[in-house]
């Protein structure tokens, strides 16, 4: 997290979205840590396994993605969705 930038608490969402947002104490407005494309890595470091875990993800088809040339991108509100049907 960004220095001087606190997350959000005391809503009823999941940890997980929480975590997700930041207020910028300079406008007081709500933003998001992570960009709308990501990629292996920030997905990697959002659900904190390793980008080869990642990769079997999408190859399992757990994890809808976006292959762009040699590279793979995830929307982030599929990377959310995806993860919310996997049973814990």
């Amino acid at each position: 997290m960004k220095k001087g930038r606190k997350a959000i608490k005391g809503d009823n969402k999941p940890k997980l979205l929480r975590r997700l947002k930041t207020i910028n104490p300079e406008t007081g407005e709500i933003e998001d840590i992570y960009p709308e494309i990501m990629t292996i890595d920030e997905v990697s470091k959002l659900l904190r396994v390793t980008p080869r875990a990642v990769y079997h993800l999408v190859r399992d088809k757990k994890i809808p993605a976006l292959k762009v040339g040699t590279k793979y991108r995830f929307y982030r509100k599929a990377v959310f969705e995806a993860m919310s049907k996997i049973p814990e």
